[in-house]
């Protein structure tokens, strides 16, 4: 097994490999940032110096390091999730990422009682075109106007919005039940009581 190279002198400690593409000749590292212990991608171009950063495309790059095994691009880790503590939920985990044209749903603790609830968030990301953003927001704010009036076993409950600066959130009851998107075979007497 091969050891991991040395990063403290950079202010990193290597947590391990995600990725060594040879063909590229770049290595992807997961680390934990010394002096706040975020977890960061460190990705390491090993024909790569300061002189030829032209042919490469980086976003989002927190800093650079010339390391003597090649130049490092170092970057936030996207997958972490928001801090909704201030709104008075602790985000778990997502229930349903940000593809194109869909919200973003949250598993959330409600802080004030314990409950679980879902966060539905118009997250509003770079990489999507305006005219997206805006529909995925029109969809979710027409959610909140409908939600409330909905009474039924099987809509989760409408306990309000969130006006969060990454996009408006809608807060509903938690549901522990079988994805919509998973295949389901129904017998008649549920087909009758839907």
């Amino acid at each position: 097994m091969n050891e991991l190279p040395n990063f403290t002198p950079y202010g990193y400690r290597l947590r391990e490999v995600i990725s060594n593409n040879i063909e590229q000749q770049s290595i992807i590292y997961k680390a934990v940032k010394l002096s706040t212990n975020d977890y960061v991608i460190i990705k390491q171009c090993q024909f790569a110096s300061s002189k030829n950063l032209d042919n490469i495309s980086i976003s989002q790059h927190l800093e650079t390091i010339e390391h003597p095994d090649g130049f490092c691009f170092v970057q936030p880790i996207m997958n972490e999730l928001p801090d909704f503590t201030p709104y008075g939920y602790r985000l778990l985990e997502v229930l349903s990422n940000n593809i194109e044209g869909k919200p973003i749903i949250y598993r959330a603790i409600q802080l004030s009682t314990n409950d679980y609830v879902f966060i539905k968030q118009a997250n509003f990301t770079p990489s999507t075109s305006w005219e997206v953003n805006q529909r995925v927001e029109q969809k979710v704010r027409q959610e909140i106007k409908i939600l409330p009036s909905l009474k039924h076993s099987g809509i989760p409950n409408y306990l309000g919005t969130i006006d969060h600066p990454d996009g408006i959130c809608l807060v509903q009851d938690y549901i522990d039940a079988q994805n919509f998107s998973s295949s389901r075979i129904f017998d008649f007497e549920q087909i009758k009581s839907i």
